[in-house]
């Protein structure tokens, strides 16, 4: 026997007790319930504490671009704070646990490495469309429907039928906050996790009942009844066969199913038949069926164990078939401790991914997990109503078949960030506040309601794997009703350590995870009561945070999702005639195409500015009436939706923009013009500015995206214009002088451009050479890609615009325009001039990078200042710790005079305990002894004992008759 508890491989045994050689060998091992421990009698006396603490609360700044997320610096109100222990409630208690790195969770990472999410990542383990599965799982439910409530799974086993959809971006916003170390969301307002509780209200999963355990015991002990069910060799018999039948390597799902499900498809996903069983599913069923009725449900159960609960790959597990028939026997296994662990140890393996957490290919559950976010974060998704589904299913129930809602990162990360988490969606049914202890006499239901509430290792032995994973809910108190401080666990155990340790450690933690009449306290708040956050918490969780957390949505989007592919902003300008330094910059961004456009690749032509990035095209004619709408209609993104596939397909993240109806306004960088410029017409829209900007878009799209309750408005900010003047010389990123013009013929027509300058009375030659000329110039100006190209034909232009006036002269008419559009063009001309001089100062620096000198000045400073306040409040405390060290030999003595009080009560009580166990043996003893005294005196004829009394006193009567006759014979003799 190894670690791991392995003793050997070896086949599987055929319906004659034979050996399948020709199957393929498994491991063998014995339960983790076989190893005797032995255990110490527990030490803790509580599980909460009773603390008088400050209040305090974050303030979410999204406009900002760092400290996005601060704390508010006076202090609240003194409350009596009920925690989960362990926490630190004592003053600078924030100080004394610090993180470190593997505290962190993956985003902080991504920023201090520059790791960006790939355009193509995946996950595995999401319940989706599976042929047969539905119709299964309805047979089961009809046949075994008693057996099933009898081992408390009816309902988890009724969800797992159907598929359940995820939103790609709310997916990786998740795991980029999830920390490792404490097994915790990182949560703009605190920690949060998945707790015991919740599996067992979403998934509707067991907490108690005997302890989850994967393993296939040796064939002498497998072919004894009195030890395992017969179900479990008739499941590895069939195994071994369909293995050697497919010949894969291993008995995949799809290859399960189709063996033991003989009945008719009903249900088909969209584009396949309905009631057609694929050739290799008839083939499959040659194999003959030989399965007893409770090997049929075991059957099942182990494929609900592989797919749905617990998934680790795409293939069934032979570990699981003892678990599987002990739940076919109507026994309730605890599966909602072993489905944590691996949902822990999943996210885990994301968050320390060494080459980013996209590259993973992580397999969890994640359907309990989406089940989780659509009850804390119901702005994240979309959900049934409780009357779709009966009264007795689990929550998750909520969130099947069902699309998801189409989320942009921008918009789940401020989610993740705002005070919008529902804490208590789900609570423990409590009408007031109530302490109890831990006995024997406690009822199920409040037992396994602290067995959420305590601190322990989850242990795991899934397949043949062995790992413990930790378990805080001390951390995320609030989710149970409890206020939250500082907590104190010390996170000594790594990530890494947790898959290195032996079934021994593994046995301990089972035992002390459902370990009962441990006498502690606990306390159970009452299910309307809201946990409020320490003052030193707040404080504590901000310096835990700050690295990744207070930088604002936007650079986090530059970061990490600068692979991902995605279509750039269009900005829309009223009218060419208005760009002056005065102008609005008002950008309308259109969500659908405007009347009569057409919505073909060939009508949007793109160009590239001097870095590469892409512009969209412009929109053809806007049609009068949209014209007159556009505040209303027009102010929406049109964007491509790009759907994430997951579980094995390539997850396509969507683009970054909302398909929301309304986005606000979009930022649209000044560009300083010639003050000469005045607008002409502004009545009439007849030209577009395009940008690329993507930091200042998506910071503008952060501050207004529509997030529900999350208390921002998405039109307030249409009524306030943005402005971003620029010096000379300086163009906003994403935003060059290409990017300014483009054909004009796609907007409206050049002949009616003509015709609002000069007028009706051009003549025909005139008035097609103006047309040629303009079409030229336009043809020249859109066609040019780089300011370089620009300059080449700067010299056919200024020929052009020269002709041009000219004739202008000629007709003595539209000067004024004219002159006008012949500026725009110099101006044109001359930002490219600056351009070009700007990019070749830019190269003769060579390595140098503004950006990063900005960002460590800006820094530099803030680590003066925090020195200084640092300083200051150094000399504070140590003048503290001094006065603190006066009182610390009375505090000594109280400590000492409590411990010996405790020392003397539990003495005391202990001594009381025997007493009254000896007393209860002693009343047991004499009650015995009466019953035999009281059968006794019924054998010795009790009922008889007045006559006999009577009798005796007759007969000394007669005695002392006879002595008094005796006395007188003497008597008389004596005289004689």
């Amino acid at each position: 026997m190894n670690a791991h508890g392995n003793l050997r491989q070896e086949h599987a045994l055929d319906a004659r007790g034979e050996a399948i050689t020709a199957g393929p060998e498994y491991m063998r091992s014995f339960p983790i319930n076989s190893i005797n421990l032995s255990f110490p009698p527990e030490s803790r006396v509580t599980w909460f504490s009773i603390d008088q603490v400050n209040s305090g609360h974050f303030r979410f700044n999204p406009h900002e671009e760092d400290r996005v997320i601060q704390v508010s610096q006076a202090q609240g109100a003194y409350f009596q704070a009920h925690c989960l222990t362990k926490v630190n409630n004592l003053l600078d208690g924030d100080k004394e646990f610090l993180p470190r790195d593997e505290f962190y969770p993956a985003m902080h990472k991504m920023l201090r490495e520059q790791i960006a999410w790939e355009s193509n990542f995946r996950f595995y383990g999401r319940a989706t469309f599976q042929p047969f599965v539905m119709e299964w799982t309805e047979t089961i439910l009809h046949n075994f429907g008693d057996i099933l409530h009898q081992a408390g799974i009816f309902g988890a086993v009724a969800v797992s039928r159907y598929s359940y959809d995820c939103c790609s971006n709310v997916w990786r916003a998740f795991c980029e906050l999830w920390g490792p170390l404490s097994n915790t969301f990182h949560h703009g307002n605190g920690e949060m996790s998945i707790s015991l509780y919740d599996l067992k209200v979403i998934g509707g999963l067991p907490i108690l009942g005997l302890p989850y355990d994967e393993f296939i015991p040796p064939n002498e002990e497998l072919c004894r009844e009195d030890l395992y069910p017969s179900s479990v060799g008739e499941l590895l018999r069939i195994h071994a066969q369909l293995h050697n039948f497919h010949r894969r390597g291993q008995v995949y799902y799809n290859h399960w199913v189709e063996h033991f499900f003989r009945g008719e498809a009903v249900y088909g996903a969209t584009g396949n038949g309905k009631n057609v069983i694929p050739k290799q599913v008839a083939e499959a069923r040659k194999l003959p069926l030989n399965i007893s009725h409770e090997g049929q449900l075991a059957a099942f159960l182990a494929f609900w164990l592989s797919y749905f609960v617990m998934p680790t790959s795409k293939a069934i597990r032979p570990e699981c078939f003892y678990m599987a028939s002990l739940m076919a026997r109507g026994f309730k296994v605890s599966l909602a401790p072993a489905v944590l662990g691996v949902i822990y140890h999943a996210l885990g393996t994301v968050a320390t991914h060494p080459r980013g957490p996209g590259l993973a290919n992580a397999c969890l559950p994640i359907h309990y997990v989406l089940g989780w976010l659509g009850e804390h974060f119901p702005d994240l998704t979309t959900r049934r109503c409780d009357s779709d589904f009966p009264e007795h299913y689990p929550l998750l129930a909520r969130y099947s078949h069902i699309e998801a809602k189409n989320v942009t990162p921008t918009q789940a990360r401020i989610v993740f960030r705002s005070d919008s988490a529902v804490y208590r969606p789900s609570v423990f049914l409590a009408h007031e506040d109530y302490t109890l202890l831990d006995t024997e006499t406690l009822a199920d239901d409040i037992f396994e309601y602290l067995i959420c509430m305590r601190s322990a290792l989850l242990p795991v032995r899934v397949g043949g794997d062995l790992w413990l994973e930790p378990y805080y809910p001390n951390r995320f108190a609030r989710q149970f009703g409890f206020d939250q401080g500082v907590p104190a666990n010390r996170l000594s155990f790594s990530v890494c350590e947790r898959q290195r340790c032996g079934i021994e450690k593994l046995a301990r933690a089972q035992a002390t995870l459902l370990r009962k009449n441990t006498t502690a306290r606990f306390y159970i708040p009452r299910s309307t009561r809201i946990g409020e956050c320490s003052w030193w918490y707040c404080r504590w969780w901000m310096a835990a945070c700050a690295p990744y957390m207070c930088f604002s949505v936007s650079k986090i989007f530059s970061i990490v999702d600068r692979h991902v592919q995605r279509r750039d902003h269009v900005f829309v300008t009223d009218d060419l005639k208005r760009i002056s330094t005065s102008m609005s910059k008002r950008g309308l961004n259109s969500s659908s195409p405007p009347h009569g456009a057409s919505s073909s690749r060939g009508h949007k032509k793109r160009i590239r500015n001097a870095k590469g990035q892409h512009f969209s095209g412009v929109n053809p004619v806007i049609h009068q009436s949209q014209r007159a709408n556009r505040d209303s209609h027009l102010k929406r993104a049109r964007h491509e939706n790009h759907n994430g596939v997951e579980d094995g397909g390539t997850s396509h993240v969507p683009d970054e923009e909302s398909s929301n109806p309304v986005q606000g306004d979009m930022r649209l960088d000044d560009i300083s013009f010639p003050r000469e410029m005045e607008p002409i017409n502004a009545g009439n829209p007849v030209f577009e500015i395009i940008s690329s900007g993507e930091e200042e878009s998506i910071l503008h799209e952060s501050a207004n995206s529509n997030m529900g309750d999350s208390g921002f408005d998405p039109l307030a900010a249409e009524s306030e214009p943005i402005q971003n003047s620029l010096v000379d010389d300086q163009f906003p990123e994403g935003v060059g002088p290409i990017a300014i013009v483009r054909p004009l013929q796609n907007l409206v027509s050049v002949e009616n451009f003509v015709c609002q300058i000069f007028g009706n009375e051009v003549n025909q030659s005139r008035r097609e050479f103006i047309i040629r000329e303009i079409e030229g110039i336009f043809s020249r100006l859109s066609s040019s890609e780089t300011p370089t190209q620009l300059h080449m034909h700067h010299s056919e232009i200024i020929k052009g615009l020269r002709l041009l006036g000219s004739t202008v002269d000629i007709l003595g008419c539209g000067g004024a325009a004219f002159n006008q559009f012949a500026q725009l063009v110099d101006w044109i001309f001359e930002l490219a001039r600056r351009h070009s001089k700007s990019s070749a100062y830019i190269e003769a620096l060579g390595d140098v990078n503004a950006d990063v000198i900005h960002d460590l000045i800006r820094q530099h400073e803030e680590c003066l200042n925090t020195k200084l306040a640092l300083e200051t409040e150094l000399t504070e405390v140590a003048k503290e710790i001094e006065d603190l060290d006066i009182n610390e030999a009375t505090i000594r003595e109280a400590e000492e005079r409590v411990r010996h009080m405790r020392e003397e009560h539990e003495a005391k009580k202990t001594s009381l305990h025997m007493q009254k166990m000896n007393l209860e043996i002693s009343l047991e003893h004499q009650n015995e002894q009466t019953t035999q005294l009281q059968q006794s005196r019924i054998d010795a004829k009790e009922h008889l004992l007045p006559q006999i009394g009577s009798t005796r006193l007759s007969m000394k009567a007669q005695e002392r008759e006879i002595r008094r006759l005796i006395n007188a014979l003497f008597s008389s003799c004596s005289e004689l």
